[in-house]
């Protein structure tokens, strides 16, 4: 995922990859909800990475 904060004149700028690991058994179609619910887990996953970069930007720098 993309992220771009901006605040000001300034932008911040991340690229993230959240990971879910699900179980699939051999051979085994993977269902579309189950599909879905590894691309919502993922997504909040990098989600989370983003909030905790920008909460370390902020304490580097009082400006942001």
């Amino acid at each position: 995922m993309d992220f771009l904060y901006k605040k000001g004149d300034r932008e911040v700028k991340k690229s993230l990859v959240g990971k879910y690991d699900f179980p699939i058994r051999p051979s085994a179609i993977i269902s579309t909800s189950l599909r879905f619910k590894a691309i919502e887990e993922g997504s909040k996953k990098a989600l989370d990475k983003f909030i905790a970069y920008l909460g370390t930007l902020g304490l580097r720098d009082e400006k942001l």
